[in-house]
């Protein structure tokens, strides 16, 4: 008769359900193979799909600062990394209104205030961290964020090389 095989193992469970004639000792074994073989099985997909398992990136259409709905100035800024990716990101000044907008960045940045740069990280992009720039400005410190390559509105794909190239941008 023929069988179709459904899972690495399923002759072993089928063998067990049939077989009273079995010790207790074979069919704990059998038990044992079948739970080792499903184990490997498992092992091997989370392998196989590891890095969708860990990048989630959140794509977006052009996300542009003027579209922030935050209180200070919020300009547009794009660094382009080692192997030529344009990576689009944010710059919030701190105690610059939003109407202030066109605003000379680089005399802004010169006047001493803190500048802290963000990469927000897993799931998401830069427009959902609005609350962190605001709460960066309303310490007075200037704040820059950008999403890693294959987040929001940049190109690419995510890995843990091409994170660290755009941290280095």
């Amino acid at each position: 008769m023929d069988r179709v095989r459904f899972l690495p193992g399923s002759d072993e469970i089928l063998n067990f359900i049939r077989s009273p004639k079995k010790t207790m000792a074979q069919r704990g074994w059998q038990f044992v193979v079948f739970s080792c073989r499903s184990t490997i099985v498992v092992l091997a997909m989370f392998a196989w799909f590891q890095r969708s398992l860990i990048y989630i990136p959140t794509k977006s259409d052009r996300l542009l600062a003027r579209d922030s709905p935050l209180p200070q100035a919020v300009v547009d800024v794009q660094v382009t990394t080692a192997d030529k990716l344009v990576l689009n990101g944010w710059l919030a000044l701190a105690g610059q209104p939003a109407s202030a907008t066109p605003v000379d960045v680089p005399a802004l940045l010169e006047q001493g205030r803190p500048l802290v740069i963000v990469f927000p990280g897993n799931g998401g992009h830069r427009a959902g961290r609005e609350y962190l720039l605001h709460a960066l400005g309303s310490l007075g410190a200037d704040a820059m964020i950008f999403d890693p390559r294959g987040y929001g509105d940049n190109e690419g794909q995510p890995s843990e090389a091409n994170l660290t190239r755009d941290a280095q941008a």
